[in-house]
């Protein structure tokens, strides 16, 4: 099967399984509402996990946009919120198509240099890094860094998550001195633009506290996850997941160290 018969076909089912009537009536503003309502359910879905859900809006969302045009941005970014659902659901080949859509379609409307291209190259480039197609994701991730530059300026806030991702990336493949160049890079960025105790900046200390341990480190691996979950308790809930993956981490420090009585302890 051809990628874009593939496409066609999935796209063909999203009419089969709703009722493409319901979006041709009513004014544009229903339609756009009704659009939205469709993305914000699969986001919602997204978040507690619940990805059949979740695909099921966006591909809601996808027929919903159909009706604004084959090119409209709208399509563009619900073919995105889908790819990313199917990502997660480990659907690779399927998110990769939609991705790919999304991308063509934000370039031929909002030209090659666009923040929502340099978003869909980072969600490819993640994807490829999933499959560990290490080689095809860099230069994704890369071009993104340069597309952010162009618009915002070098050093600007949201170069840091496609910084994140570069690190990651290295980090993969056990290159971790240029993952630590990045990191360090991303969290300059943040500890400029935002307060100290900004989530944003526990990310990156989250990050540079992984690649301590990965380099047996563990002494400044746990400096950098204390640094981290104090702001992450400060700023979120006990029961958010960056609180409870700072806790099961720095208990993995801990347990390398022979601390067990207060690995435990983080855990209960």
């Amino acid at each position: 099967m051809s990628p874009i018969f593939k496409l066609i076909w999935i796209l063909s089912l999203v009419s089969l399984t709703l009722d493409g009537s319901a979006f041709q009536s009513g004014s544009p503003s229903d339609r756009e509402t009704l659009w939205q309502e469709f993305m914000q359910q699969g986001k919602q879905y997204r978040e507690q996990r619940r990805l059949a859900d979740a695909e099921r809006s966006y591909l809601a969302a996808v027929s919903a946009a159909q009706q604004f045009g084959s090119e409209d941005s709208r399509l563009a970014a619900s073919l995105n919120a889908l790819a990313t659902a199917y990502h997660e659901e480990g659907r690779y080949a399927d998110a990769e198509l939609c991705y790919r859509k999304a991308q063509t379609i934000w370039e031929t409307t909002l030209g090659p240099e666009n923040e929502n291209v340099a978003t869909c190259l980072n969600n490819l480039a993640r994807l490829y890094q999933d499959q560990g197609q290490f080689a095809q994701a860099e230069p994704l991730l890369k071009r993104a860094l340069a597309i952010e530059e162009k618009l915002f300026g070098a050093g600007h806030l949201e170069q840091a998550k496609s910084l994140d991702y570069l690190g990651d990336l290295y980090s993969a493949q056990a290159l971790y001195g240029q993952a630590e160049t990045v990191y360090q890079q991303s969290l300059a960025i943040r500890e400029k633009a935002l307060a100290p105790d900004d989530p944003q900046v526990a990310t990156s200390l989250h990050s540079l506290a992984q690649l301590r341990f990965c380099l047996g480190q563990y002494t400044e691996a746990e400096t950098l996850h204390r640094k981290a979950l104090l702001i992450r308790r400060r700023a979120l809930s006990e029961t958010d997941p960056a609180v409870t993956t700072s806790l099961s981490d720095l208990a993995r420090v801990y347990r390398e160290e022979g601390r067990f009585r207060e690995a435990e302890s983080l855990t209960r």
